[in-house]
């Protein structure tokens, strides 16, 4: 930030020199709008990046958590991992509004044979652009998980 001070002051020192002092008023109203624009896209762009990783988080803890819901009865007399599928889904739900932090929405916990997949959506809104018309940020997720209890393959 510094650096951009100085040489936009740098700019302004050369046109005082020439005898163009009146030019410096007419530079900085019209470099002002450039600069605030920047500022907001630099402070709303990495809040942006840092809550869609929160989001993503959010989702991927919702699809481990439900991955982790092995049908144990079924493990303990056959030695087969195989989901519970109610049990994972309502897991599921539960750590995605857990680690939600109010922004995420789990849509869905899908449960396909050892595969569970979280969907949801995130919305954002942006702080400083909003003078400029920014408007919500949407963003979907998606994360997918399969149980990981140690067991390698089949009949270990």
């Amino acid at each position: 930030m510094r650096v951009l001070i100085d040489f936009i002051a740098s700019l302004f020192r050369n046109y005082a020199r020439h005898g163009e002092a009146g030019q410096q008023a007419v530079m900085l109203a019209t470099s002002m709008p450039v600069i605030l624009a920047m500022t907001g896209l630099l402070v709303d762009g990495s809040r942006l990046i840092v809550e869609y990783k929160r989001a993503q988080v959010a989702i991927d803890s919702a699809a481990f958590a439900a991955a982790q819901r092995i049908d144990r009865g079924q493990f303990f007399r056959d030695q087969i991992v195989v989901l519970d599928p109610g049990e994972a889904a309502t897991i599921g739900s539960l750590y995605g509004s857990l680690n939600s932090r109010g922004t995420v929405r789990v849509t869905s916990i899908e449960v396909y044979g050892n595969v569970v997949v979280a969907r949801g959506y995130a919305e954002i809104d942006p702080i400083f652009l909003k003078i400029f018309g920014a408007g919500q940020v949407h963003f979907d997720l998606v994360s997918q998980a399969s149980p990981l209890y140690g067991i390698l393959r089949e009949g270990q």
